[in-house]
């Protein structure tokens, strides 16, 4: 025995339901879990009950109950396009948040971002006026890299001050023996004595012009050459 409801709003054309139902599922498989079936826009649930015969001869029937759930499944569509556009709209939400949250502290890393490269080039006096110097009771990790970053702009500035001082005095020492050197050469060349200077092995090394000029000898003739070979020989 088969029996069809159908919606009393919006008639249904069971057959061929029936047909497509019978097509997808035997009815102990309706009876375990409904169909559902689409016809056009429409949606439609098919189930099956069983139904106990009293005369073991006769065989059971199934009471078939087709339902139109096109509004329920509209509904639970609806519902789940709500639900992704309330979660998109809390994600972006809690990015923004997020955003806000970080910006004034990003702010602060891409300042010290900009300042890093000019200590580098000497500009310490921009890192003082670019980083202010923490005022909190509290620092946070940031405000310890300002400090960090302070101190090292003066010990790298107070580094290039004692360079350069240093600098200037290995420069005015080497003025200093310059002009000794040139003194010790023109004392030399202008005494009226012999002056010259041997090496460990006896060989001239250096000799002033008056003795070049009383031997008739020229420089080259006689550096090098051993010193008793030519004064003593």
């Amino acid at each position: 025995m088969e029996r069809t409801l159908g919606n009393r709003n919006a008639p249904v054309r069971n057959p061929p339901l029936l047909r497509d139902a019978a097509r997808q599922a035997t009815l102990p498989q309706l009876v375990n879990a409904p169909l559902i079936i689409q016809s056009g826009n429409s949606y439609y649930e098919v189930s099956a009950i069983r139904l106990d015969s009293n005369n073991s001869s006769q065989s059971a029937g199934y009471f078939l109950l087709v339902s139109d759930i096109t509004g329920q499944i509209h509904t639970i569509t609806q519902d789940t396009r709500t639900s992704l556009v309330i979660s998109l709209l809390g994600w972006l939400a809690a990015e923004i948040l997020l955003l806000v949250i970080l910006w004034r502290p990003m702010a602060r890393l891409r300042r010290l971002a900009d300042v890093l490269p000019s200590l580098a080039k000497g500009g310490y006096s921009k890192a003082r006026v670019m980083v202010p110097l923490p005022q909190k009771r509290l620092l946070d990790e940031i405000d310890v890299l300002d400090t960090t970053t302070l101190d090292l702009a003066l010990q790298l500035e107070s580094f290039e001050c004692e360079l350069r001082s240093r600098s200037e005095q290995l420069t005015l020492r080497v003025k200093e023996l310059a002009q000794e050197r040139d003194f010790v050469e023109s004392l030399l060349d202008t005494a009226r004595v012999f002056i010259l200077t041997q090496d460990a092995h006896g060989h001239i090394m250096m000799v002033n012009d008056y003795a070049l000029s009383m031997l008739s000898l020229d420089e080259a003739s006689l550096i090098g050459k051993s010193f008793d070979d030519i004064f003593i020989s």
